[in-house]
């Protein structure tokens, strides 16, 4: 059901990209921080509407709950990214300058955490992840609730203070 409505998305509204880069031109440049306060429909690729509308890399991107269906070219630079309530399957090539994460509400099943060194909070409630690996060394919030984690190896965060497990498959 979720693809059909992604499909359907891109193939109708697919006027994400259009939108945001319309919020980007009308904002002063060099941009630290942009927050999308409208549903957006379909793909985004970031890099085309900063780079190439000369906004510079902000240190932090915010979208509201609507439809967006990816997120294409994350760039280096970036340190705070939140993406919750949308149609995220995946979420690939995350900038390792990434130090907060929260992309909860979704239908992520699987993300690579590995060259996320800077990692120190990370909120994937609320997806179908079935497995988190390579958690990084500094994170110190995680909230990985609501989703399908049978096993979590918390034995290299030293750092961590927060923690949210509930209603996933951990025996």
């Amino acid at each position: 059901m979720i693809n059909e409505q992604r499909e359907n998305i891109i193939a109708d509204e697919n006027t994400a990209q259009t939108r945001f880069n319309e919020i980007i031109e009308n904002l002063t440049k060099p941009i630290k921080k942009v927050v999308v306060t409208e549903p957006l429909n379909g793909d985004i690729d970031l890099s085309e509407s900063l780079k190439e509308l000369g906004a510079g890399v902000p240190d932090e991107i915010s979208f509201q709950k609507g439809n967006i269906t990816n997120l294409y070219n994350i760039p280096e630079g970036i340190l705070s990214l939140n993406c919750p309530e949308n149609l995220l399957i995946s979420l690939e090539n995350i900038p390792t300058s990434m130090q907060h994460l929260s992309i909860n509400n979704n239908y992520i099943k699987d993300i690579n955490l590995s060259a996320l060194s800077n990692l120190e909070t990370l909120n994937l409630s609320h997806n179908q992840i079935e497995k988190i690996e390579n958690l990084p060394e500094k994170l110190e919030h995680l909230k990985c609730s609501n989703n399908k984690i049978s096993q979590l190896n918390l034995s290299n965060l030293s750092n961590l203070k927060t923690l949210h497990v509930s209603n996933n498959m951990i025996t």
